[in-house]
């Protein structure tokens, strides 16, 4: 039975690199605390299963969609007997490439999947990239995808919203150098990280008449080789979740002075997509896009 409102939930959890058993119990736990809280819809960061990685480790990390890690999780989600689907982030080994993959799975096993189009210089020589933007029925809401990079070019979006989505989750996994004992030097990164972020999210969700969720882990961690004295193989993250409706209006955020792991949800109705279409001001749209979906 289709819903007329979705509760969508967005967890700043931090992943380990190198330490994937690890991760799916802090996915359980926040899962578990979901479930509690009656959500839809939970999405995670990105590389939320296997960790952010830059370097060759990362071979030893992969895994395909359906490996151990994704049996796990819907082993899990049955065992609870949840209909709540949850949206996780995993280095996926397919074909000898690597790739940056985003997978909605419910207690039925995977439901959808979407790998990331656009990386940074800096990514490059690390993932391969996908080339499709699917999208999935969920609860009444056609949903995309768009992970971190990929949200700041507006075909993206364009794309998913010719094709009428009603939501977009956006997780993330980058942002920069912070101390989590200094308050200052965490309302700063968080500020520059929203500053910018927010720009790009706004506008593709006024433009699509679509909801954005979007989502990056909150702290600091480092993967196995990593050595204290230097800047490699450390990440911070910190920890922004954004929920921006499709007027563009950010109706609800996380803390600008705290860096932190925490659950946030907003219950969602498909209406609101509805109305925003038929806003009086832009309604000289509807005909060129209506045009380019027949």
């Amino acid at each position: 039975m289709l819903k007329e409102i979705i509760r969508v939930g967005a967890c700043s959890m931090v992943a380990t690199p190198g330490d994937t058993d690890g991760n799916i119990e802090r996915i359980k736990e926040w899962t578990q605390r979901a479930i509690d809280e009656k959500i839809d819809l939970l999405l995670f960061p990105e590389l939320s299963l296997s960790g952010y990685w830059l370097s060759s480790e990362l071979y030893y990390e992969c895994q395909p969609r359906d490996g151990p890690a994704v049996k796990v999780l819907v082993s899990f989600l049955d065992g609870l007997d949840t209909a709540m689907a949850i949206s996780v982030g995993l280095a996926e080994s397919y074909g000898g490439a690597i790739y940056n993959c985003q997978i909605l799975l419910d207690r039925h096993g995977e439901r959808y999947f979407y790998r990331k189009t656009h990386w940074p210089y800096t990514e490059m020589g690390t993932w391969s990239c996908g080339d499709r933007y699917p999208v999935h029925k969920f609860e009444g809401f056609t949903i995309g995808t768009a992970i971190c990079y990929d949200n700041r070019f507006p075909e993206v979006h364009r794309i998913y919203g010719l094709q009428g989505t009603n939501l977009i989750l956006s997780p993330y996994a980058y942002g920069g150098k912070f101390d989590q004992n200094d308050p200052d030097s965490m309302a700063k990164e968080i500020f520059k990280w929203k500053d910018k972020e927010r720009v790009f999210l706004r506008c593709a969700a006024l433009a699509n008449y679509q909801w954005v969720v979007s989502v990056v882990g909150g702290g600091h961690v480092q993967d196995y080789h990593a050595k204290p004295d230097s800047d490699v193989g450390h990440y911070y993250f910190p920890g922004v979740i954004f929920f921006i409706g499709p007027d563009g209006k950010v109706v609800k955020e996380s803390p600008d002075d705290e860096i932190a792991e925490r659950l946030m949800w907003h219950d969602i109705s498909a209406l609101s997509n509805v109305e925003a279409r038929k806003n009086p001001y832009r309604m000289h749209l509807l005909p060129m896009v209506e045009v380019m979906l027949v």
